[in-house]
Order: structure tokens, then sequence, then C-alpha cells
């Protein structure tokens, strides 16, 4: 049999069927991808675990510690390659936290738990601090030819304080 020896009525019913049968079975699809992911499900919780396995491992952006880290890295870097390198990874860490900040700032709803003001007025602010006294205070010694130890060590003890203000906003507002 041929499509073409079909009256018009038995087309519109098998296109009819085909449709059905197309329609049930997205909605197959759907509600059993639904279903393997709802909460509770042992796929939602594999998501999750992945989830808090990549916050974890990744430096959070949203901090000053990649950038200190990479700026104690410099101070105590025994040739000037190492010293480059790490300031090059502290002025990416500065540039990640502040494009995170433009975000969040431009993204973050309160949803009634305080936490667009504890991140955007305390966290923020204080790291925005400490990220101006690296670049200040810290950079410009550990940047220079011959970098005096004693200068740079002095010039990262006096925004420790900034540092730590920082730190206790941001673990205030976890």
């Amino acid at each position: 049999m041929r499509i073409a020896d079909l009256t018009f009525r038995q087309r519109f019913f098998a296109i009819g069927a085909v449709a059905l049968l197309g329609f049930a079975a997205i909605i197959w699809i759907g509600s059993k991808t639904l279903s393997d992911v709802r909460i509770g499900s042992d796929r939602y919780e594999a998501i999750v675990k992945d989830r808090d396995l990549a916050s974890d491992i990744t430096p959070a952006a949203m901090t000053v510690s990649p950038a200190m880290f990479y700026v104690m890295e410099a101070a105590t870097a025994v040739s000037p390659e190492i010293r480059s390198s790490a300031l090059a990874k502290a002025d990416a860490a500065i540039a990640a936290y502040r494009e995170r900040s433009k975000y969040w700032e431009a993204n973050l709803v309160d949803r009634g738990l305080g936490l667009r003001d504890k991140l955007l007025r305390e966290a923020k602010v204080s790291g925005d601090e400490c990220l101006e006294a690296l670049v200040r205070d810290v950079i410009p010694v550990l940047s220079a030819a011959l970098t005096d130890r004693d200068k740079a060590m002095a010039a990262i003890e006096s925004m420790i304080p900034k540092f730590r203000a920082h730190r206790a906003a941001v673990e205030e507002a976890q």
C-alpha cells in the first residue's frame, strides 16, 4: 500500500497518529528527565556532589585570598622569574576578583537573608580595601628589579589587618 492510495481522511488520521506518538515520546522523555533529577534523587545528589567538589577545589573569586597567596609567593621567591610569574598570577587573581564583583553587584538578588548586604557591603568593601593596599603598597615594591625583602614583608604586614577584616566578612557571609 502506498501513501498515494490512502484517502484524505486516512492520511489525516495517519499524520495525527504520528504527531500523537511524537508528543507522547516528548512527554515521556521530559517526565523521565525530571524524575531523574528531582530533589532527593540519586542523580540530583550526584550533581550536588559534583558542584560541591568543583567549589571546593577552585579558588573563590569573591575573596582576595588567591591574590594574597601569589603576592606572598612573589615576596618569598628566590628568582626574578618566579617573582614575575607570581606577580602575573596575582594580577590575574585581582582581575578575576574585580570581574566577579561586578557580576555579583549586577546579579545578586537578596531573598531576605541579608546575603547581598553581607557580600557587597562588608566582604566586597573590605576586599576592595585589601586589593587597593596590595596594588598601591605591595606590588610596586615586589615589582622592583632588586626587591628588598624586608621592605616587601613590611608592606605585606601593613596590609594584613585589611586582609583579616576581609576574611572575617567573607566567613560571616557564608
